[in-house]
């Protein structure tokens, strides 16, 4: 993200409050054990799931494990982008 000019380096996943989701417009899951760990989404909250891999589960040389997350990161943009408009 630091080639985006985005410092995530003190970022880290929390359990998220249910009350946070009834306050939502829109909750998007990313990856296929997030849609089934999500608690109940309540009604009139819209919801999309994109099912992308985890770029931590990636092998391979560092090399090909960074360009996993650069993929991961432009799908994840391109959708943004998506939402934007």
């Amino acid at each position: 993200m630091a080639e985006e000019g985005i410092d995530i380096s003190s970022q880290k996943s929390e359990l998220i409050d249910l009350d946070y989701f009834n306050e939502c417009d829109l909750i998007i899951t990313l990856c296929g054990d997030a849609l089934d760990k999500c608690p109940m989404i309540p009604k009139g909250v819209n919801h999309e799931h994109w099912d992308l891999q985890d770029p931590a589960c990636a092998t391979g040389t560092e090399t090909e494990i960074l360009a996993e997350f650069r993929k991961t990161r432009d799908l994840i943009k391109e959708q943004v982008k998506m939402i934007e408009k």
